[in-house]
């Protein structure tokens, strides 16, 4: 099926509906489906080294060893907010 063919098919859906709150979250649906065309994927926008140090923090965190509890991180927490 061609683009056109596709738009088609979606026009004659659309010229079917009568209920304004339906075409409404049909606009909303296609306004952000459009935008997201738009954008750039986030992980495209970081430098090299970012990418490499969330890749690397990705494999730290399968580690047990490398986790801490809770109440650990309230008290890390408080201390940090506490010097600044």
């Amino acid at each position: 099926m061609t683009v056109l063919e596709l738009k088609g098919q979606m026009l004659q859906l659309i010229s079917k509906v009568d209920d304004k709150p339906t075409l409404e979250r049909l606009l909303q649906f296609f306004v952000a489906v459009v935008k997201k065309e738009g954008t750039k994927d986030w992980w495209d926008e970081l430098s090299q080294e970012q990418q490499n140090d969330l890749d690397l923090a990705m494999i730290e965190i399968e580690d047990p060893k490398n986790l801490v509890s809770h109440d650990e991180a309230l008290i890390f927490l408080k201390k940090w907010k506490n010097q600044n």
